[in-house]
């Protein structure tokens, strides 16, 4: 059994003297699976002990150290599970569905544990949103033309199916997750849909909550009735229900565990603190193990609150692991600027941290050793170019999404069938550019817009490609890799590997940032990047990305940079110069005006031919009446008409709705020629963490693809300049 640290220590000693429950925060590369081993063999024999995790492997790994460690607890009959366990959540909550009906049901069912199917009720419920949002198209669209600004207005979007699927999908997986019933209980004083809304909000589901909150509430409950139909009728569960079933079937373990230790406790949702409940009893003593900054799965509904759930419901001492074994002396010191907290643990290799150059030689790399990427894109361009040095790697085939190359075959089978491949796949970045303009921005989409990006780059590499199978074939081709030579993978499905060297491909591009992005999956991009430093054991390769014009951590920034050429603005503008003539459209447009605040002193800014940003869009001022300025997108040349309102006439404007101006924004800031006290900390001595601290709560105000100011790019590159100068003070 490995030496415990000071740190460790005190969790075995808790372990075996303590009471009650206990919460560990462990850095990376800590030592948690030896601590876990280490106060199992604390447990006295005659209490049972089950070790949680999240997938098959870890936890055969587990059981393997376990049977190793202490094999005391396994003395070889066959009854070693009933009181030693090493298991992952799902398997637990197949084992209750099972012990449910083989105790209370006659004969004994079978349960098919991991069919996964896409439900007929999901397609039908798709069809639905779908319709809904199409009727609501046309009422959009017969308004637009009767409007003062037809036919130079913005027209509606007309909505499509796929971002339907995702919002049935979001909503099922992620109220499931949250525990919501879609049937209040009987006495409730809770409206149906209540705390629906909360969970629509908080995860950014894409259902309208004024318009289709009942209809959800509905499409709920039909999923329930046909899952546990399909489930009586065929005992079919999917991967999710697994999890889910015990919960909605009221189970219980009919032989609970004195002792339940759960691994990587920051991915736990709802559902599945809920399902640990089931496994114990009153007296039953959990052990939480994980790390907050590595809680990166926030769309399963393990999002940042899991620690204070568990705080909350457990009401657990707490204890923390500081020390990294694994990161050597460089990496530690590049993850310190992410999670101050963590330490190399003495003897450490010194290793190094290099950037790597886009286009340069890349580092030799072995077995052993990881590429790894925020996107997919990053992959498969690497993987080209080590094919083409006549380098092995073990591939990715497995990570691709086919249904995201069924959505990009479909948007490249409606372009010209003239273009060659490259063009056409340039013609699908900028449909999805144009898509992202008019109905905003998801992680999807950024998938999307990056995955069509990395797809010409492979048609260009191989100039024989004459359709879009053949374009997939030589995909699934280049990801497939052998068994030899470096790992490449994306960084969420490596969260607890370890190698001895890495390579992350987008570094340059993380985190990631997209128009409408929620807190949580701002703060889960952060944690990425830690999560993705903190795999190398010895040396860190940064590739050094260089973006393209058009695009800005990942996610293209149509409106902002691609402006239509010149003498076509020029010729749109004069016509809406025209019907700005007519005081009827004027005064017809103002109706539909976007307010714009402002301080007083910003007005004469907004003359005809200034432009401006208004979320992730460019405007340019074609006339102005008064505080009513009519400007016309230089992206789509759609004309749109803003109200200037000054800052002293409003209650409660949000101060960044405020700011249309660089100086305006200074003014709101204490002394910032002077960081890193300026921008950055109020008042008194700072230091890194709160540099840190405040750095990323600017980001995630004034990011241009978060903040609709006018001024959103101007006041955010400010801010990095500033962030820039504080970190070399510092």
């Amino acid at each position: 059994m490995p030496t415990a640290t000071p740190e460790q220590q005190r969790v075995i000693d808790w372990v075996a003297q303590g009471q009650g429950n206990a919460l560990v925060s462990s850095v990376a590369g800590s030592g948690k699976s030896t601590l876990i081993t280490q106060c199992a063999n604390q447990i006295p024999l005659s209490q049972k002990v089950i070790i949680l995790s999240f997938n098959k492997k870890i936890a055969q790994e587990m059981k393997s150290k376990l049977k190793t460690r202490i094999p005391n607890r396994f003395p070889g009959d066959q009854n070693d599970w009933k009181h030693t366990q090493a298991a992952t959540l799902n398997s637990v909550g197949v084992r209750l569905i099972a012990n449910h009906y083989k105790y209370r049901i006659n004969p004994p069912r079978d349960i098919n544990e991991n069919k996964e199917k896409i439900d007929d009720v999901i397609a039908a419920l798709t069809d639905e949103l779908f319709d809904r949002r199409t009727q609501r198209y046309l009422e959009q669209l017969d308004a637009y033309k009767r409007s003062a600004l037809y036919p130079l207005g913005t027209p509606p979007v007309k909505p499509k199916r796929r971002p339907c699927y995702s919002a049935v999908t979001g909503l099922l997986r992620l109220s499931r997750a949250s525990l919501y019933r879609p049937t209040q209980p009987p006495g409730s004083d809770l409206k149906p849909g209540s705390d629906l809304k909360e969970i629509i909000a908080f995860y950014g589901i894409e259902i309208n909550v004024q318009l289709d909150l009942d209809w959800a509430v509905q499409a709920l409950q039909r999923i329930e009735t046909k899952t546990v139909a399909r489930f009586n009728e065929s005992h079919q569960i999917t991967l999710d229900e697994q999890i889910y079933m015990p919960w909605a079937l009221d189970l219980h373990d009919p032989f609970p565990w004195d002792w339940i230790f759960v691994d990587e406790c920051q991915d736990l949702s709802p559902l599945r603190i809920d399902l640990l409940r089931r496994l114990s009893i009153p007296t039953t003593r959990f052990l939480f193990v994980g790390d907050n900054d590595q809680s990166i799965y926030g769309w399963t509904g393990a999002d940042p609150r899991c620690f204070d759930r568990i705080k909350s419901e457990f009401s657990p001492s707490t204890f923390e692991l500081t020390s990294t074994f694994r990161c050597s002396l460089a990496v530690t010191e590049l993850a310190q600027k992410y999670v101050p907290k963590i330490t190399p643990f003495e003897g450490n290799l010194k290793g190094e941290v290099l950037k790597y150059p886009n286009g340069g030689p890349l580092p030799e790399l072995k077995a052993g050793d990881a590429v790894l990427s925020r996107l997919k894109s990053g992959l498969i361009n690497i993987a080209i170019r080590l094919i083409r040095g006549g380098c092995k790697f073990q591939g990715f085939d497995n990570l691709l999404d086919e249904n995201i190359l069924d959505l990009l075959q479909r948007i490249y089978e409606e372009q010209n069938d003239a273009l060659n491949v490259p063009e056409r796949l340039s013609r699908v970045a900028i449909v999805i550019e144009t898509d992202i303009d008019l109905n905003g921005c998801s992680a999807e989409k950024v998938e999307l817009y990056d995955l069509s990006v990395a797809l010409k780059g492979l048609s260009e590499a191989f100039p024989g490609i004459r359709d879009f199978s053949g374009l997939r074939q030589q995909l699934h081709q280049v990801c497939k890799g052998t068994s030899e030579g470096p790992l490449l993978s994306t960084i969420h499905k490596q969260k607890g590997a370890e190698f001895n060297n890495v390579l992350i491909v987008d570094f340059s591009l993380l985190p990631l940032v997209w128009p409408g992005q929620q807190d949580w999956e701002f703060e889960q991009e952060l944690n990425l990047v830690y999560v993705a430093i903190t795999r190398a054991k010895d040396k860190l390769y940064l590739y050094d990305l260089v973006l393209s014009p058009a695009t800005s951590a990942g996610v293209p920034l149509a409106t902002r940079q691609r402006v239509v050429n010149s003498e076509q603005v020029q010729e749109a503008s004069e016509r809406l110069l025209a019907a700005c003539a007519d005081v009827n459209f004027v005064s017809g447009a103002a109706r539909d005006a976007v307010p714009l605040f402002m301080w007083e002193s910003s007005f004469v800014r907004f003359v005809p031919g200034h432009q401006f940003q208004h979320g992730v869009r460019l405007y340019q001022v074609v006339s102005r009446d008064g505080n009513i300025v009519i400007a016309i997108n230089l992206n789509t040349l759609h004309a749109k008409v803003f109200a200037m309102f000054p800052r002293d006439r409003m209650d409660n404007v949000p101060e960044e709705k405020l700011i249309s101006c660089l100086d305006d924004f200074l003014a709101t800031c204490p002394d910032p020629t002077n960081p890193p006290r300026g921008v950055f900390v109020s008042a008194g001595v700072s230091n890194p963490d709160e540099i840190r601290a405040e750095w990323r709560s600017l980001c995630k105000r004034w990011h241009p693809d978060i903040n609709s100011s006018p001024v959103a790019s101007e006041v955010m590159m400010f801010i990095n300049q500033m962030y820039a100068k504080a970190k070399a003070i510092e």
